[in-house]
């Protein structure tokens, strides 16, 4: 999600893939895999490999 206009901050632009019908876990995977503001790459990396989509 990196270099898009989606951010993990912007929560309602995540509702709008729900929208057009984009499945929740993909969406959950996407959370997943944006690297949030003042994150290390380690931590980073730690949450995208929880999921098993991610």
């Amino acid at each position: 999600m990196e270099d898009t206009g989606y951010a993990f901050d912007d929560l309602k632009k995540f509702d709008d893939l729900k929208e057009m019908g984009y499945p929740s876990e993909l969406i959950e995977a996407l959370l997943r895999i944006t690297k949030r503001d003042g994150e290390f790459q380690q931590e980073f990396a730690k949450q995208a490999g929880r999921h098993p989509v991610a």
